[in-house]
């Protein structure tokens, strides 16, 4: 890989001060058993948000097996990851519900097999380093992997979480101490994940973590692991869904010591009534309920453009159209051919859908219908 996509001094030393503390905000040393499944149910909805993401993005169905996790003293004390093959290292930044630096690493003959699904022309040789496309693809597919396990360990923490842009470089001692200097020295996690698709692509992710990083902050957006991470995710849930969480007389058992000993009381969420509502569009629009059931178009438009008569005449079959929208870029929902909201594309079954991200406000959607 060419020395200019290494980390400038500018990535280096913003990395480096948004992982500066006031001072340890974790216990070090082994993890407990409570410690260990509340990681691992992170390592589950990471792997899970991010087959999903490489589904949509290139056509084929993925499925992740997380691997057992496995904790080390210091790095030294490491087998290095996909030892003997020139690696990429990714470093993922999580901020806005969790604060959490990620370390991913992929060989670079895998990374190249995920982006000739992407970049048909201008693949570099094998046993080469990966030319700008491909690197400017592999880059994108991570990027859409970590807005997708964003997403989804929002669920976990019950917050919204935010992902930086990855920042790519090539694997090796510098970059890794520049990185993420603390993995050199501390107590660190491994999390490794194999991907396999219905088509028979197959490739393996090796993640690592602070150790003292993601148990403070698991434990600061979920509290103290009390019997595993199912009881503390279940919680959350079970709050979203209005429902009490009983603890069952096992779990009071197997607390861990670095839970608190106070007994917490969950109560259920409790909801304004929406029965009594003042009528929004106002005493104008108070015959609106008459067209209720008049059904409208629903249109998802992923971009446009604007091309000659004699373009259109051209076109063929395997013609490439370029629209107006960046990669990754939010779609739009029209209804009638008026703007209502913006969304993703996701997979349901064997169909695409829309999950909405934004929405245009009732009276704007009203006006323009």
């Amino acid at each position: 890989m060419a020395n200019e996509d290494a980390l400038s001094q500018e990535d280096i030393d913003a990395l480096i001060e948004s992982m500066e503390t006031d001072g340890p905000s974790s216990p070090v040393g082994p993890l407990s058993n409570a410690e260990r499944e509340l990681i691992g149910e992170y390592h589950k909805l990471m792997s899970d948000a991010s087959a999903t993401a490489l589904s949509v993005m290139l056509g084929q169905t993925f499925q992740s097996a997380p691997e057992a996790l496995q904790e080390f003293e210091s790095l030294t004390e490491m087998d290095e990851p996909f030892g003997g093959e020139e690696k990429l290292l990714v470093a993922a930044q999580f901020s806005q519900g969790i604060d959490l630096m990620s370390i991913l690493v992929l060989p670079v003959t895998q990374a190249r097999l995920i982006t000739s699904l992407i970049v048909t022309d201008g693949a570099g040789a094998e046993g080469e380093p990966l030319n700008d496309l491909e690197q400017e693809a592999f880059q994108e597919v991570m990027k859409q992997m970590l807005e997708a396990a964003s997403t989804s360990l929002g669920s976990l923490v019950n917050a919204p979480v935010a992902c930086a842009p990855p920042l790519v470089s090539v694997y090796n001692a510098e970059q890794l101490a520049a990185v993420a200097p603390s993995l050199i020295s501390d107590h660190l996690i491994r999390l490794d994940t194999a991907y396999q698709s219905d088509q028979g692509l197959a490739f393996h992710l090796c993640e690592l973590l602070v150790s003292g990083e993601i148990r403070g902050q698991l434990t600061k957006v979920l509290g103290p692991p009390a019997s595993g991470a199912s009881q503390a995710a279940g919680a959350v849930r079970s709050q979203e869904a209005g429902e009490p969480f009983m603890e069952s007389p096992q779990s009071e058992q197997a607390k861990s010591p670095y839970m608190a000993s106070d007994p917490v009381t969950v109560q259920p969420v409790q909801f304004q009534s929406m029965d009594n509502q003042p009528n929004f569009y106002g005493e104008a629009n108070r015959n609106l309920e008459l067209v209720m059931d008049v059904t409208l178009c629903l249109t998802v438009e992923l971009g446009k453009t604007e091309v000659s008569i004699k373009e259109v005449l051209e076109m063929s079959r395997g013609s490439v159209i370029e629209l107006d929208r960046i990669a990754g870029e939010p779609v739009d929902l029209l209804a009638n051919g008026k703007l209502i909201a913006k969304g993703e594309v996701v997979v349901i079954e064997d169909n695409f859908g829309l999950r909405i991200t934004s929405i245009v406000s009732p009276a704007d959607r009203l006006r323009g219908l």
